[in-house]
């Protein structure tokens, strides 16, 4: 995975179209010409996801919790949570079978085995603290950052790319504490 990564992250940076162009003959030249910067980045870089896309199953839980406790306010605290998107989940958008929650350009949707009930989605609640802990936080409010978890997207995941381009710029106007 780091080495796909790797390989993804040059291509990304514009230095040569190695990992996008599906020959075989381009991914190895690409091995052998980049051999110094694949090295470190593999040795180096761990694997960095944020799938936004998780926030889906995360916001019935955190609505109940609110909803239940009788809280309006919630402090998060993630462990690991690379450049802390899903401590954003607030701010995105929901569509659920009984309803919708939140406003963004970024909507989420997802496959309900049990439909989320209508009233759990009426919930407010605000978000009085993010904090995230890692010990390799990414800052994708630097083009590095961003371009390292868009290496790890693999070629022909629009959709994923595209959360993800829209998550980076939600956190971009208001960055979690990591």
């Amino acid at each position: 995975l780091r080495l796909f990564g790797g390989v993804h992250y040059l291509e990304l940076s514009g230095v040569e179209p190695y990992a996008l162009s599906g020959d075989w003959d381009d991914f190895r030249r690409a091995l052998v010409e980049q051999k110094g910067f694949l090295a470190r980045f593999v040795q180096e870089q761990g694997v960095q996801t944020n799938e936004v896309q998780r926030c889906f199953a995360l916001l019935p839980a955190f609505l109940t919790l609110a909803r239940e406790s009788g809280a309006g306010a919630l402090d998060l605290l993630e462990l690991g949570p690379s450049a802390g998107l899903n401590l954003l989940w607030d701010r995105y958008h929901y569509a659920y079978r009984h309803g919708t929650w939140g406003s963004s350009r970024l909507t989420l949707r997802g496959v309900e085995y049990a439909p989320v009930p209508g009233e759990v989605l009426e919930t407010e609640v605000v978000v009085r603290r993010r904090r995230g802990i890692d010990l390799k936080p990414v800052d994708v409010t630097s083009d590095h950052g961003a371009r390292l978890l868009r290496a790890f997207l693999w070629p022909g995941r629009v959709e994923r790319a595209q959360r993800l381009r829209q998550a980076i710029e939600i956190l971009r106007r208001e960055p979690p504490e990591l």
